[in-house]
């Protein structure tokens, strides 16, 4: 962990509560990403009670992190944050480019391991979805049946109605 004496004057430090005003998002969500950013190797600065300070550079890795959450899980946007930070830092050239960066930047994967991924999932998907028909299905059948035998039962008292009896015709 870092100490506030490393820093510069000219570092402004923000608290969460500042951190999530700036971002628009809930103080919870902010410590949400600082927690997956440190499970993978990011450095927080905190101050004496322990509580996150934000510097220019921490704010600009959450704002990268919010945007690629929308692509991707929050671990894997946290991981490829902080591995395109290590780049960076090695070619000692600043994050904030990055958070200008295209945002569809998706981590590499194996194309067939994604296709046959969403080919399983899609055939879940249809599965459950035959299941929700056939369940549809046998509803409107015993519907139909049950319409089917009041219907029966309307004629039938219609019928029954109508039936005098032999010393009535007089």
């Amino acid at each position: 962990m870092s100490n506030i004496e490393d820093m510069s004057q000219s570092d402004i430090l923000y608290v969460s509560k500042d951190a999530a005003n700036m971002l628009n998002i809930a103080n919870t969500t902010v410590r949400k990403y600082c927690d997956e950013l440190e499970k993978n190797g990011y450095e927080m600065k905190r101050n004496a009670h322990g509580h996150r300070l934000f510097g220019d550079q921490d704010m600009k890795v959450l704002e990268a992190v919010l945007k690629l959450k929308s692509e991707m899980k929050i671990s894997e946007a946290c991981q490829y944050v902080i591995k395109k930070l290590k780049v960076d830092i090695n070619k000692e050239s600043d994050i904030s480019d990055m958070s200008q960066e295209n945002t569809q930047i998706v981590p590499k994967k194996d194309p067939a391991i994604a296709t046959t991924q969403m080919i399983e999932s899609f055939k879940e998907m249809e599965a459950k979805l035959l299941d929700r028909i056939d369940q549809q299905t046998r509803l409107q059948e015993r519907r139909d049946e049950q319409l089917m035998m009041v219907m029966r039962e309307i004629a039938a008292a219609k019928e029954q109605k109508l039936k005098k009896p032999w010393w009535k015709f007089w």
